[in-house]
């Protein structure tokens, strides 16, 4: 994959999620996570549940031959604004790079702040294609 679309895409695990995996991996329940990382048992459960969305979504960046064929739901932005994205029809990257404003606009729930955003990934996305 092109190093710029992996860096556009990756969304790198924090200190916090590297270590609540460790753990896991060795075995501690989300109490001795949570007692580790001085947080709740309830807080250390959404750690681990970030770092898994993070960790499944780097198997499937690395799964597809070209970037711009991933999915949307790859983005690491918001699920409200992927959401918009699918209703205005856009599912892959490729078809993002493509999506005219004002299709986007007429979705509700949609508005300048995901239009900006939506911009800012096509900037990144026609630079790499």
């Amino acid at each position: 994959m092109d190093a710029h679309v992996w860096s556009l895409l990756h969304e790198p695990l924090t200190a916090r999620e590297e270590e609540a995996v460790a753990q896991r991996r060795r075995g501690a329940t989300q109490a001795a996570i949570g007692a580790t990382l001085g947080v709740r048992p309830s807080r250390a459960a959404q750690i681990l549940e970030s770092a898994a969305r993070k960790i499944e979504r780097e198997r499937a960046l690395m799964a597809v031959d070209d970037p711009l064929d991933c999915s949307i739901e790859l983005l690491p932005i918001p699920p409200q604004r992927r959401g918009a994205l699918s209703r205005a029809g856009c599912k892959t990257l490729r078809e993002l790079v493509h999506l005219p404003d004002a299709q986007l606009l007429r979705v509700q729930g949609c508005g300048s702040s995901t239009l900006e955003l939506v911009r800012a990934y096509r900037r990144q996305l026609i630079r790499t294609g």
